[in-house]
């Protein structure tokens, strides 16, 4: 069984709690659209967000630590490497073969579950191939190569293998760039995921990144360039496989 670990921050660390609930409603729909049963997800926050979603396979554990200060980067780590902690926990009372660290604003293909049910006895698979999805722009962009140096969303791993990321260092929560690395370091390989399982939801004004200018230059002549390399539409079957829906 795969377990889906979303950490969500908190109010107080919100520039806009409403849009952060909005996203996040977003993307636990996303995870629980799975064409297989066998997952669940687990969610560590310090406020439930209010909305409609209800899901049998979607749980909240309440952390009770003091919220950081959006402003100290060490404390907005360290809250994330709690709120993993506290999930994974919970999770593990499950025995899941794997457990996938999935940020509260991203999407994932509904194909996960039903891939890794098939496959439980493997260490685990990174995203190399994925989206980017911006809201203001209409067309996705695609990563070939870098997706899980990009993006946090990224690691499907056999709870077992994570214990060095969930110690005293914290740096790995963000610094997702070496967690290939380091896992196959430590003699933990891990296979490419042969499909793009996310989409790496950016600049949406409560998250860490500001990409849109990167991926979706304004200069006329990159433009057009990138869309035809690196574009790609939002079709309705990208729609339906990863839960994508405007959030206003």
């Amino acid at each position: 069984m795969l377990i889906f670990i979303v950490p969500l921050k908190s109010v107080e660390a919100a520039a806009s709690w409403e849009r952060v609930s909005k996203l996040f409603f977003r993307t636990v729909a996303s995870a629980c659209a799975q064409t297989s049963p066998e997952f669940r997800v687990v969610v560590a926050c310090h406020e439930i967000p209010t909305g409609e979603f209800l899901n049998p396979k979607l749980e909240f554990v309440e952390v009770t630590h003091l919220p950081p200060s959006p402003s100290d980067p060490d404390a907005m780590r360290g809250d994330k490497q709690r709120k993993h902690l506290s999930a994974l926990a919970r999770a593990l009372e499950y025995s899941p073969t794997h457990v996938m660290f999935l940020d509260s604003d991203d999407l994932v293909s509904n194909r996960l579950a039903e891939f890794v049910a098939r496959r439980s006895t493997e260490n685990g698979w990174y995203m190399r191939s994925g989206y980017f999805f911006c809201e203001r722009q209409p067309r996705l962009h695609v990563e070939r190569r870098r997706f899980d140096e990009w993006c946090g969303s990224a690691h499907i791993v056999r709870p077992e293998h994570l214990d060095f990321m969930l110690g005293s260092d914290n740096r790995l929560v963000f610094d997702h760039r070496q967690l290939t690395r380091e896992l196959q370091r430590r003699g933990t390989l891990i296979r490419p995921l042969p499909f793009k399982g996310a989409a790496y939801t950016i600049s949406h004004g409560d998250n860490f990144n500001d990409y849109e200018r990167i991926l979706w230059p304004a200069h006329p002549l990159w433009n057009p360039l990138r869309r035809i390399i690196h574009h790609r539409a939002i079709t309705p079957g990208i729609r339906k496989e990863f839960g994508l829906y405007a959030v206003e």
